[in-house]
């Protein structure tokens, strides 16, 4: 199930506090020949949605609203996101059209390359941090706009079974 964790983003030091920030995590691989868990499948919707709609790079695309079943849009999404970030960013994502979970250690990094989950958080990030959505806080601002993921994040009050508390 997805989740909200810590990880480290600098090399050498990722399990000082100072070098640590939150992310949604995905518990299993999304995307071409994947796992797909529905909520897993649910948090990369909200994300890219989130992250790229308001982009130019990705104006005129179809995002289709976080629903948990994974759909061709959703692939071609993650994998023109993917080719996105090798352009603009100087870290690369592999190409591969799948978004896995970071594990490992908690860094931001495997195999010489960024997860690609983890450089959609850093994009949903600055959209709530340029567009002051949630006082900056991303994953507060994706929500407050579908709220049927509050309980998915565990971000209600909620227990893991996904039961309110009284």
């Amino acid at each position: 199930m997805a989740k909200i964790e810590i990880v480290g983003y600098k090399p050498g030091n990722p399990t000082h506090a100072e070098y640590q920030t939150k992310i949604i995590n995905v518990s299993a691989s999304v995307g071409i020949s994947s796992v797909n868990q529905l909520k897993d499948v649910m948090v990369v919707q909200a994300l890219l949605k989130y992250a790229l709609e308001k982009r130019i790079d990705f104006r005129g695309e179809e995002f289709p609203e976080p629903c948990g079943v994974f759909i061709k849009t959703t692939a071609q999404l993650i994998k023109k996101y993917q080719r996105w970030v090798n352009r603009s960013r100087r870290v690369p994502v592999s190409i591969d059209g799948r978004i896995n979970p970071v594990k490992g250690g908690a860094y931001a990094f495997g195999k010489n390359k960024l997860w690609t989950i983890y450089a959609l958080n850093v994009d949903a990030m600055e959209r709530a941090l340029l567009e002051g959505e949630a006082g900056g806080d991303y994953i507060e601002a994706i929500c407050q706009r579908w709220a049927f993921l509050r309980p998915v994040l565990n971000k209600s009050g909620t227990g893991s079974l996904d039961l309110a508390l009284e």
